[in-house]
């Protein structure tokens, strides 16, 4: 099929260029009420996404469109034709300044690991089973849990000589847990994506999640607080630390809306905490780990910050064309360099643990941050309360002077970042 695609796409001579992304895949779902299993499915899909590139002129300047389009392996070659004709004629219609597809270097590539999920979830259901429904300290209980274990290929080729096939690992479950026994039933949705079967995480997983769905039966309504440190924990961590990383990509930049300029210094060298944000496609733990980008271009670990300092400009090959820069591919996976002191040295006096929100927000252009917080613990005067309702509402350029990073890393979606961020002086809406 590949093949015949390729056919295609060079018998039409407005093609200018093209990437295909084929998606193999097998994979197996489960569905559990309780813990009684419920369904059982498998299924197999082969697809390929590809992106047809027409250069044109108008009026003495050069453009490059681009269309994508979809075809699956029971397309035949009169559909094919007829989805990239298509795709041609949208293409004609969209005027991005002209720039130009990598070429194949032929690198070396690092070998991602590949985790058959399917099999490994047919062997060792027993075990998993044990982590999701053993006895947990908590009165909360899980209501139902999806399990999607997939094992997958994805093949890159483009008209500039790529071919790189490389594994995608991806094992995600959803998970309710409810409590009924509080003021009110609380009932908490959240999915996970991991690359493999790793019971220990998941017990992890399943662990945190009860707690917090315990936490919130027992949680009282957050009154206003004028001054406070807070312990960021949980997703929002990475959520913020990605603002940087946005900041720091060519698109934000050409665009004039980010404030990074390379080679200058992003944090002031008075800051409480240096920043170092390293991009890293070799994360074997994430599922956008990947050794090339879908342009084609070989990816390889780079330093974006360095003490504070933009070291360098996350890039696709349009912007880097456009703005004169090193193309250093569109990394996804992140690592942000950890602090000196573990999370219990900032467990002192008053404080508020933001363990989970309702909906974190980050915005990657003006820089503000902050929502509802779904759950947090609040330390007053020697005592604790399980918080819910309130919100914070923080701009970073405001606060990243003042802001601390814990000693121990967590590995989350995509990115190995501090456990915690810490940050005082901060005011707590509430009733």
């Amino acid at each position: 099929m590949l093949h015949v695609i390729q056919q295609q796409l060079e018998r039409n001579a407005k093609v200018s260029a093209w990437t295909i992304k084929e998606d193999r895949s097998r994979s197996k779902e489960l569905f559990f009420i309780q813990n009684k299993l419920d369904m059982n499915r498998a299924v197999d899909a082969l697809e390929y996404h590809v992106c047809i590139y027409v250069d044109f002129e108008e009026d003495e300047t050069r453009y490059k469109g681009d269309a994508n389009i979809l075809i699956s392996a029971s397309d035949s070659e009169q559909e094919i034709a007829s989805k990239i004709e298509k795709a041609v004629f949208a293409a004609g219609f969209v005027k991005n300044k002209w720039y130009d597809l990598p070429e194949d270097v032929g690198d070396s590539i690092p070998g991602l690991p590949l985790f058959d999920n399917v099999t490994d979830l047919k062997e060792r259901y027993d075990e998993l089973y044990d982590v999701l429904f053993k006895s947990y300290p908590y009165r909360s209980n899980i209501n139902s849990c999806e399990i999607f274990a997939t094992t997958a290929e994805q093949r890159i080729v483009t008209s500039k000589g790529c071919d790189i096939t490389y594994p995608r690992n991806h094992w995600m479950f959803e998970l309710v847990t409810d409590d009924n026994k509080g003021k009110e039933p609380v009932e908490i949705f959240n999915d996970y994506d991991l690359t493999n079967m790793d019971l220990e995480q998941i017990e992890s997983i399943v662990d945190r999640q009860l707690m917090e769905t315990e936490g919130r039966s027992l949680a009282v309504r957050n009154e206003k607080i004028e001054s406070i440190r807070i312990i960021l924990t949980g997703d929002s961590v990475e959520s913020l630390l990605e603002f940087y990383v946005t900041q720091a990509t060519d698109q934000m930049i050409y665009s004039n809306i980010s404030r990074v300029k390379k080679g200058e210094r992003f944090i002031v060298e008075e800051a409480k905490q240096s920043l170092t944000v390293t991009m890293n496609p070799e994360l074997s733990f994430s599922i956008h780990s990947k050794p090339v980008d879908e342009e084609g271009r070989r990816l390889k670990p780079y330093v974006l910050f360095r003490d504070g300092v933009a070291e360098n400009i996350r890039s696709s090959a349009r912007y880097s064309h456009y703005l004169g820069i090193a193309h250093t591919g569109m990394v996804q996976p992140f690592e942000v360099e950890a602090g000196d002191r573990p999370i219990d040295d900032y467990r002192t006096g008053n404080y508020l643990e933001l363990i989970a929100f309702s909906s974190f927000n980050m915005d990657s252009m003006s820089g503000d941050f902050g929502g509802e917080f779904r759950l947090g613990k609040l330390v007053q005067n020697g005592q604790i309360f399980w918080v819910t309702g309130g919100a914070i509402s923080e701009n970073i350029f405001d606060v990243q002077d003042r802001m601390v990073f814990t000693a121990r890393q967590i590995r989350r979606k995509k990115s190995l970042t501090p456990e915690a961020i810490i940050i005082d002086g901060v005011t707590v809406s509430g009733i």
